[in-house]
């Protein structure tokens, strides 16, 4: 087996410590290996002929939404570069990265070591893998949407394995020929002092523990870093559990860039009429240096 595989397994056993009701949900038993299975951790989806007519058709309402966007947003071209070299659909979760990816583009923090928590199907990572100005990239996630992310990267070639490494101990991170390295979520702690520039958090803090969360931000503030969250104002668990932006602690201990709701995401489309739909929920969008 691929020793960086056999790495991420391992991890697997006790990885409910690290999942709320959702993640136990939607990810513990999970077919990790099936790179379209959705995990609720990003999405990849292969072309076919029927989908390519469905993709074609996504185009109007891609257009209607993100017209400014899909025009002049060069994340885009990027991201549509990939999906027709690795023959996979073009989506709105890509459309999404690709404006954030901008955003933080714009106040120059796509630069020295930044960090990704909650990738999915590696799609952050893919966005920036080619950036000159990027030192190390750093992806913490649950092990099985790890994974997935590797397969993703070692599959359609993104990178060479050997560039990749898997974080068990400190040791592993001084590794200065590794390019990305894999962090499975109950080693996240490692990545304290490690001069990482930037953590990226889309959509996933609003679907874990609150403890995780601290976590996370606990190792962003030991590093003196940006973090950036596009997360639910509040998110409802399987259990009941309510996890609320509020309680993360964003602005504890920091300088508050920008706090906003997050009118990029207020639209969505999909195949169920009348194909474009208004978000219900309120999502904000949120820039903090510590």
């Amino acid at each position: 087996m691929d020793k960086n595989l056999e790495n991420l397994k391992k991890y697997l056993a006790s990885s409910e410590e690290n999942m709320s009701a959702y993640g136990k949900r939607h990810i513990l038993n999970s077919d990790y290996h099936n790179l379209e299975e959705g995990m609720n951790s990003g999405t990849l989806v292969k072309l076919s002929k029927i989908r390519l007519i469905k993709y074609y058709l996504s185009i109007i309402p891609q257009l209607l939404i993100f017209k400014s966007v899909m025009l002049k947003n060069s994340f885009i071209k990027k991201y549509k570069l990939i999906c027709a070299e690795h023959k996979r659909q073009f989506n709105l979760e890509l459309i999404i990265h690709a404006i954030v990816l901008e955003k933080l583009d714009n106040k120059n923090l796509l630069n020295g070591n930044i960090c990704t928590i909650g990738d999915g199907k590696a799609n952050f990572v893919n966005g920036v893998i080619h950036n000159k100005n990027i030192n190390k990239i750093y992806s913490v996630n649950l092990p099985q949407a790890l994974i997935q992310d590797y397969l993703v990267l070692t599959k359609y070639k993104i990178i060479e394995p050997n560039l990749i490494k898997v974080v068990n101990e400190k040791k592993d991170l001084l590794d200065q020929e590794a390019k990305i390295f894999l962090v499975p979520a109950a080693n996240k702690i490692l990545m304290e002092n490690k001069n990482i520039n930037l953590f990226v958090n889309m959509f996933s803090f609003q679907e874990m523990p609150l403890s995780e969360t601290h976590g996370y931000i606990e190792v962003a503030k030991k590093n003196s870093a940006y973090l950036y969250s596009l997360n639910r104002d509040e998110k409802a668990m399987y259990d009941g559990t309510i996890i609320r932006y509020q309680n993360y602690g964003l602005k504890k201990d920091s300088e508050v860039l920008f706090e906003e709701e997050a009118k990029f995401v207020e639209k969505y489309y999909n195949a169920k009429f009348p194909f474009i739909h208004i978000r219900e929920d309120k999502i904000l969008n949120t820039l903090v240096k510590f």
